[in-house]
């Protein structure tokens, strides 16, 4: 079915390394490694021959979220031991040929943590003698596989006191203080620099942030924001995301259909994925940049009067002045809206109808974000 559609399927070996797991046996940290070896190689040539037939729209991932349990710096023998399974499941799966000895294999580091597997704590591509010298030597039939989930606070945390993230955030006391968008553009960075830009692809099979819209309505437009950010920063750096749906719908879900039913549930962070890739969904609209607003009539921009930050402060048209009251960042809302964040305002403020007013010659200002319908607005193509 999925190759039938063009989409590629991952294929791994997922839970078995979990320490908290019952029966969990691919373990970095077991005392009896030869044993693990053994049964692993066991798992994978298995594996490999029942699909080695399939073409590359298969990908074989060698195992997901490998580490001894502890958070914190890697330990290092534990960490070799990884580094060994990588190199069992390359050799194993080219050996049983057919297409596998040409196939993308992706491969982690620890805890498919980006710092433990970008930085200096052990992780080692494994070599690849075995596959098809059809494949040009300059060429990789590897990748590298990452998880993306930081701020943990605002991603995964299943309760109500940080909720918001971004330029979208309304309340930083909801905001966790670390992993914001500027750590967030140095991760991806250094996966360019240290795999991208030498021939690795990076597939980051899993990102996204639960709904906690059930505690914060701002929760919706800042998971919105988020998925529009790590998306834009993946292509910007070679990197391929991939947003984790769990299949649950509702608070603390990740799910962005029903499964049931076969409906949407979360348009807008679809949209948003799709818009970083320019798929359908605004594709022309990147919410990475800020934008000028120049009026096809007189050709002048949209600008906040005097460039003043405050509230109330009058939005007009001027000629381009190439300065910050001009500049305006859309960022996306639930029902496809967008929001326009003010640079004028250091991004707290955003253009609203001055008094929320409904007829005609209604008058155009800066206000700081409150999510009224007054400030949200949709952008629709004259040509």
């Amino acid at each position: 079915m999925c190759i039938k559609y063009n989409l590629y399927v991952i294929i791994n070996i997922h839970g078995d390394g979990y320490n908290t797991m019952d029966g969990g046996w691919l373990l970095c940290n077991a005392a009896d490694q030869a044993a693990v070896r053994k049964k692993y190689e066991a798992c994978w040539k298995q594996i490999a021959n029942k699909f080695k037939d399939y073409d590359q729209h298969l990908i074989f991932e060698s195992m997901n979220e490998e580490f001894d349990g502890t958070y914190g710096t890697p330990n290092r023998t534990y960490y070799a031991n990884i580094n060994s399974l990588n190199q069992i499941f390359v050799d194993t799966v080219r050996k049983t040929g057919g297409n596998n000895a040409k196939r993308w294999l992706m491969l982690p580091g620890w805890n498919t943590d980006i710092e433990y597997t970008v930085g200096e704590y052990g992780f080692v591509i494994p070599t690849d003698n075995y596959r098809s010298s059809t494949i040009p030597s300059n060429e990789k039939r590897i990748m590298i596989s990452v998880h993306y989930y930081s701020p943990y606070d605002f991603c995964l945390a299943e309760n109500g006191s940080y909720t918001q993230w971004g330029a979208a955030a309304t309340d930083s006391s909801k905001v966790p203080g670390y992993s914001d968008e500027a750590s967030l553009k140095d991760a991806f960075g250094r996966l360019k620099s240290k795999f991208t830009n030498k021939g690795y692809p990076v597939v980051i099979g899993e990102y996204g942030a639960v709904d906690k819209s059930h505690h914060d309505s701002q929760n919706a437009v800042c998971r919105i924001d988020f998925a529009a950010k790590v998306c834009g920063y993946a292509r910007q750096n070679g990197c391929v995301p991939v947003w984790w749906d769990n299949g649950v719908n509702g608070a603390y879900g990740l799910g962005l259909f029903n499964r049931n039913t076969c409906q949407v549930t979360q348009q807008s962070i679809i949209d948003a994925i799709m818009s970083a890739f320019g798929g359908s969904g605004d594709a022309g609209i990147d919410t990475n940049k800020r934008y000028m607003l120049k009026n096809v009539n007189s050709g002048l921009y949209m600008d906040v009067s005097g460039g003043y930050a405050a509230n109330g402060a009058n939005i007009g048209i001027w000629e381009n002045t190439n300065c910050d009251a001009q500049l305006y960042k859309p960022v996306k809302n639930s029902d496809g809206s967008y929001t326009l964040y003010t640079k004028a305002s250091g991004g707290k403020g955003v253009v609203e109808v001055t008094n929320a007013d409904t007829a005609n010659k209604g008058n155009v200002q800066q206000w700081e974000y409150n999510g009224h319908n007054c400030q949200k607005w949709y952008l629709e193509a004259v040509n």
